[in-house]
């Protein structure tokens, strides 16, 4: 495909204060000078996009979400945008990524006014800075997003990684749907014990809003927690790990400017700290309270001794993980003040700074779908070389609201193709295995790349889709959630909402590709899956998680599978390269009985033996394509698999095996954890 120029992606009624700079081949930064102001500058026009065929704008919700946004032909974005995503007719794709606090304090976002793309900024610095746009072009999508976000990067200092805390593999727990913010520490407990019976070990609980000491006005008063804990939390986290040992990590929720309406004008905190009254646009929880027009704040000159303090606090209270809301509240703030520029980027150093120091950078960023944060704070380790944090990637699992359950599965994946390029792990949020959707929830995280956080109220378990999430050892019973290294993509990323297809969503490992197709639409869909569909360069055979069936691409047609799903079900195929071992073909699609079994493999190589090295138990689907006259043995950790462990079904074309690692493994008496490595040898 031949290169194009700037030129040929807009129109040429460019704002004649914009400058474009070429930076790479298919890439340009679009610049504009501004002098500080607080009130947002009205809009610089970059040109209507030429031979648009379809559009995907991530844009903005509200103050703290982000959501997706799909049409076809003329733009219409009426929202601030994150970024853009172009589909021509020539079969390119163009992204555009507006960057915000570079060297300055520029923020920008786009939109689009009369089908025109129309770069918008704010200088909330004290001197002259630049609003900044990226444009990528690509063959491919994803090509371009990374593009994009590459060279967004280089105005940035990133920081490398030299911290190995990783730990949202094992299944949590939070109170939040179980017991909103009525939770009491009984209710922590008894929920816990619930999970327990049923053989579940957690690996963490989080204890989610309504802990804090908070006035009538829903403002924090002090660091301990109130009456509904009265043994304190270090009490409670000795009862939590004693009662369940498995439970590593117990942690806590608040917001960024400590509750949900700032901090109680005569308390504790306002005496030991500096404050400042914040003018408010939006007043943010607003039940019960007066709705003042301004927020009391801890002062930016002491917010790094009030996060120190804090977190110091709950680290003492063997407190190891927070989850840290309410992050853009800041932008709430009267745009014409000085506090919101003054209080963004200490906030945001408060909170990475103390969370580094006393939780290893155990944190979930939630309500933070802002370039301020973004931008500063998750585009990298950081100063501290800290690991990905977990970053919330939509709003709320809504139980009670039946037309939300398909959009939250939406938004996520669409939502996947921005976050996913930041240094984090997206979050698709908890929710109840016990739920009616419980299953497509599942599912969804199961795809993602993300953790696994449950909220279900005591006795509405669902132990079958744990057993499909997570990983049991056969003998120590430890669980680990069944997670993908990267982030789950759109396999059709133009696709909207509202659009009688089904939705496929894809993740990788070890070139085994995992596609769950779920009904996002209101009425039933049959539709088929093809060969082409992932796009795959290679031989490859086909597991179908409905059927059971398995084709080969070689000598299949077109449509391998049928997929007739009602609403809100779903499907999985799993894609695997074939391998030539002596006379055979083999393929293995990883572990069948999880959704995310695709995940578990973490290495293949053959040369007169297949060696598969495995992070998780499960049972292991086998393909060995050719002749059936095939004589197979296989090793665990150098044993051979005893009788009964291996169960075989003939195709057409050859044999699936589907070996128990789990029971080979009791049997065997091995001991040890993942990863461990398969040998099958064939003649």
């Amino acid at each position: 495909m031949s290169p194009i120029d700037f030129d040929d992606i807009f129109t040429s009624d460019r704002d004649e204060s914009l400058s474009v700079r070429t930076l790479d081949r298919g890439a340009w930064e679009v610049t504009r000078k501004l002098e500080p102001s607080l009130p947002r500058e009205p809009g610089y026009v970059v040109g209507e996009p030429k031979r648009l065929k379809r559009w995907l704008s991530i844009e903005r919700l509200m103050a703290y979400w982000m959501e997706p946004k799909h049409g076809r032909g003329q733009l219409d974005v009426n929202r601030d945008s994150f970024m853009l995503g172009l589909e021509r007719e020539d079969a390119r794709y163009v992204v555009a990524l507006p960057l915000s606090g570079t060297s300055d304090d520029c923020n920008a976002y786009v939109r689009a006014d009369n089908a025109q793309v129309v770069l918008h900024g704010r200088n909330e610095g004290s001197s002259a800075g630049q609003i900044r746009l990226v444009v990528t072009v690509s063959s491919d999508l994803q090509n371009a997003i990374d593009s994009a976000f590459q060279h967004a990067k280089s105005h940035f200092t990133i920081g490398t990684s030299s911290s190995n805390a990783y730990w949202n593999d094992g299944l949590y727990w939070c109170s939040w749907n179980a017991f909103y913010d009525k939770v009491t520490e009984d209710d922590i407990l008894h929920a816990l014990k619930s999970i327990a019976d049923l053989g579940i070990q957690l690996d963490g609980a989080i204890i989610d809003d309504g802990w804090q000491d908070v006035d009538d006005q829903r403002r924090l008063r002090s660091f301990r927690p109130n009456q509904k804990f009265p043994h304190g939390l270090k009490w409670l986290v000795e009862q939590i790990k004693s009662r369940h040992p498995s439970i590593q990590h117990v942690g806590v929720w608040h917001a960024l400017m400590g509750y949900w309406n700032g901090i109680a004008p005569d308390s504790a905190i306002a005496r030991a700290y500096k404050t400042t009254s914040c003018p408010n646009d939006i007043w943010l929880c607003t039940e019960g309270v007066d709705q003042p027009r301004a927020l009391l704040c801890v002062d930016d000159v002491d917010i790094h001794r009030f996060y120190d303090d804090f977190y110091r606090f709950l680290a003492s209270q063997d407190i190891s993980t927070t989850k840290a809301d309410a992050q853009a509240a800041i932008d709430q703030f009267d745009k014409t003040s000085p506090h919101h520029r003054r209080l963004w980027r200490p906030y945001q150093d408060a909170l990475e700074a103390a969370s580094a120091k006393y939780m290893d950078s155990r944190v979930i960023y939630c309500m933070s779908h802002v370039n301020n944060a973004f931008f500063h704070s998750l585009l990298g380790p950081g100063r501290f070389n800290r690991a990905p944090v977990l970053l919330r990637n939509s709003d709320d699992f809504f139980p009670d609201r039946p037309d939300s359950h398909s959009w939250h599965i939406h938004v996520n994946v669409m939502n996947n193709l921005y976050t996913t390029r930041l240094y984090c792990v997206p979050d698709w949020d908890m929710f109840e295995t016990g739920h009616e959707h419980g299953a497509l929830h599942a599912a969804g995280r199961a795809i993602s790349g993300g953790p696994v956080l449950i909220t279900d109220g005591i006795g509405k378990t669902n132990l079958k889709l744990i057993e499909k999430l997570t990983s049991k050892h056969p003998m120590t019973g430890n669980l680990k959630v069944l997670r993908f290294q990267s982030g789950a993509w759109p396999l059709r990323p133009f696709q909207g909402f509202g659009e009688a297809q089904l939705t496929h969503i894809v993740n990788e490992r070890a070139h085994i590709f995992t596609d769950v197709i779920f009904n996002l639409h209101e009425t039933a869909l049959l539709q088929h899956f093809s060969s082409t569909d992932l796009g795959l360069d290679g031989d490859y055979a086909f597991w179908q998680e409905s059927s059971g069936d398995v084709r080969l691409d070689a000598i299949s047609d077109n449509k391998l599978f049928s997929l007739d799903l009602k609403p809100r079900e779903f499907d999985r195929i799993v894609a695997a390269p074939l391998r030539q071992l002596s006379h055979w073909q083999v393929a293995t699609f990883g572990l069948l009985d999880k959704y995310a079994g695709g995940a578990a493999v973490a290495v293949i190589g053959s040369t007169e033996a297949l060696s598969i090295e495995l992070d998780y138990f499960g049972l292991l689907g086998l393909l060995i394509a050719g002749q059936r006259d095939v004589s197979v043995d296989i090793s665990i950790k150098g044993r051979r698999l005893p009788k009964g462990a291996v169960k075989s079904r003939d195709l057409a074309f050859g044999v699936l095996l589907e070996i128990d690692v789990p029971g080979a493994w009791a049997v065997l008496g091995l001991d040890g954890r993942p990863p461990y490595e398969i040998l099958v040898r064939l003649s």
